[in-house]
C-alpha cells in the first residue's frame, strides 16, 4: 500500500525537530545497547535490584523518545470542519501569561484557527485545549526570553489583534516565527 504524502509538508522546524529528536533516538539506543548488554547477555546470574531498575529507567526514556519523536507530526490528524485546512503545525511548548513552566503540546494553524492541544504530561498538570481565530493574528515574531523561564531560550511570538499574544517555546523558535509569518501574510494577501 503506498504511502499518502504528509499534508502539509514537513515545515523547516518540523524537519529540524525530527533530525535532533532522531539523533537523541541513536545516541540513546547506542548507550543503551553498549551499557546494558553486557549485563543482560554475560552470563552474571546475580544481576542486582539496582541494575534492574536502571535498566528499566534508561527503557522508559528510551519510550519516552520514541512517543515524542512520533508526536512531531501528530498536529495532522486534529479534527477539521468541511471547510478547514490544516496549513501548518509544531510541537512546542504553550507560555502561560502568568510565567512559570509552560504546557507541551502540540500547535497547529488551520485558515479558521490556531488550536494549542495539551500533551498527556500537560493535561495532568491542568492544562486545556485552548483556540484562537486566524483572523485575529497579525503576524509571528522571536523574542528574547523575560527571565521568568529558560532564561537562555527565545521564544516565537504569535501577535493577536484585540488580544494577547501566544508565545510558544520551541527549540527552533525562528523557523516557527517565520513559518507562521508566511501563513499569515498569504491570507492577508487574499
Amino acid at each position: 500500500m503506498p504511502r499518502r504524502p504528509l499534508e502539509p509538508a514537513p515545515g523547516t522546524s518540523e524537519t529540524a525537530l525530527r533530525r535532533s529528536s532522531l539523533v537523541q533516538l541513536v545516541i540513546q539506543g547506542v548507550l543503551g545497547v553498549m551499557v546494558f548488554s553486557p549485563l543482560l547477555l554475560g552470563g552474571d546470574d546475580d544481576l542486582d535490584v539496582v541494575r534492574l531498575w536502571l535498566l528499566a529507567i534508561w527503557a522508559t526514556a528510551f519510550v519516552a523518545l520514541i512517543v515524542q519523536f512520533r508526536a512531531l507530526g501528530s498536529w495532522r490528524s486534529d479534527p477539521v470542519r468541511d471547510d478547514e485546512t490544516i496549513l501548518w503545525g509544531t510541537s512546542a511548548v504553550l507560555v502561560r501569561p502568568t510565567g512559570g513552566l509552560g504546557h507541551g503540546g502540540r500547535f497547529s494553524l488551520s485558515n479558521h484557527r490556531l488550536r494549542y492541544t495539551p500533551g498527556p504530561v500537560a493535561r495532568l498538570r491542568g492544562a486545556t485545549a485552548q483556540e484562537w481565530s486566524a483572523e485575529s493574528l497579525t503576524g509571528a515574531r522571536v523574542t528574547p526570553s523575560t527571565g521568568r523561564s529558560w532564561t537562555s531560550g527565545r521564544w516565537a511570538v504569535i501577535d493577536r489583534e484585540g488580544g494577547d499574544a501566544v508565545t510558544l517555546v520551541s527549540t527552533e523558535p525562528r523557523a516557527v516565527a517565520d513559518e507562521i509569518d508566511q501563513v499569515v501574510r498569504e491570507r492577508l494577501r487574499h
